[in-house]
């Protein structure tokens, strides 16, 4: 190389032929599809990597996920009209944390169903500032991910009569 001129580089690599091969240990992201696939689902964390990985696994498994890196972010959502059915919100967060965040969205939305997500130790404390709200302790594996939403979502609307 010579300065100002850059480098090239190749690279060499053997041709593969047939198909790609698939560990047979490896697991599909869900077993078990959601019952409540393309639903649209707001993720809301202020940690960059946890959110994209969250809205990519949500994508990943059906859903429509969009994604708030701030509560004040989700809140310009709720307020703005954004189809929103269901609120992903991590626990502690920067400003208001997941359970102020999903109480002032469910009451400008009150059809709005909210999933608590956190680390957090003790979820009873959780439950009662929260009524109503699903949790789910973190780490989490995708299906289990997708079956708080299912199940949230379909609470929701046996508690409001919708179908």
């Amino acid at each position: 190389s010579a300065a100002g001129r850059g480098t090239t580089v190749t690279v060499l690599l053997p041709r593969a032929h047939g198909a790609p091969q698939v560990p047979s240990d490896a697991a599909p992201v869900s077993a078990h599809p959601p019952t409540f696939s393309r639903a649209r689902v707001l993720v809301v964390d202020d940690d960059p990597d946890v959110l994209q990985s969250t809205a990519a696994l949500l994508a990943e498994l059906g859903y429509d996920a969009q994604v708030a890196s701030s509560p004040e972010q989700a809140m310009e959502r709720v307020l703005s009209g954004t189809p929103i059915e269901v609120m992903v919100a991590d626990y502690a967060m920067g400003g208001l944390n997941g359970v102020q965040l999903l109480r002032d969205a469910m009451q400008h939305r009150p059809r709005l169903v909210g999933l608590l997500v956190t680390g957090h130790v003790d979820l009873t404390g959780l439950h009662h500032q929260l009524p109503g709200v699903a949790m789910l302790r973190k780490p989490f594996e995708p299906d289990q991910l997708a079956e708080a939403i299912d199940a949230a979502l379909r609470l929701h609307r046996v508690n409001t009569g919708e179908t």
